[in-house]
């Protein structure tokens, strides 16, 4: 069996600047348990846990979907939390840019997968990135009062790819490992 999911790699110089801004939001000593930069991603759709026999006709069917659609920029901006800023679960830094592709990618993503027996997400789409998730009420709104004055790079990134992933689990935490790439048109 093996934990998947399908999601939009970051470029070096964002996750840097990302890294240097969690040095930043570490001070407020808010009580969360921080996504290492490295790891941060925009997920378009979480599969879970599937037989290893069925990867190749994930990857096919997500290939398939990526080749028929066009790249397009994405940029980082504004931060918030769910499910509310009264009451944070997850940090997160949002998108702006071609959003409209975006929703279009992920739409074609969810039927293209459900076509082969993967059901759809029940939520609606919200896409971010998580930076840090809610271990105790400690220093929260601190920690949002430093997010809203980040200053990361607003120049927009071009998505040319989807990545499927395996999440491993372990004590450090899950680690993501690329099974595929699957290039946009």
């Amino acid at each position: 069996m093996a934990r998947i999911f399908l999601a939009i790699d970051l470029p070096a110089h964002l996750i840097d600047a990302i890294r240097h801004e969690q040095l930043r939001w570490k001070k407020s000593n808010a009580g969360v348990k921080w996504v290492d930069p490295g790891q941060i991603h925009l997920t378009l759709k979480f599969i879970g846990e599937i037989a290893e026999s069925r990867l190749k006709q994930l990857i096919e069917a997500a290939e398939g979907v990526c080749r028929q659609l066009p790249r397009f920029d994405l940029a980082i901006q504004g931060t918030g939390a769910f499910p509310s800023i009264a009451r944070p679960r997850v940090f997160w830094l949002g998108v702006s840019g071609d959003i409209d592709k975006l929703r279009t990618l992920h739409a074609a993503i969810e039927a293209g997968l459900e076509k082969i027996g993967f059901p759809r997400e029940d939520r609606r789409f919200s896409p971010h990135l998580t930076i840090a998730r809610t271990k105790r009420d400690k220093n929260l709104k601190e920690l949002l009062r430093q997010m809203a004055k980040t200053k990361l790079p607003s120049e927009a990134f071009n998505v040319k790819e989807v990545v499927i992933y395996q999440s491993i689990l372990g004590p450090e935490g899950p680690k993501y490992i690329p099974v595929a790439r699957c290039q946009l048109a």
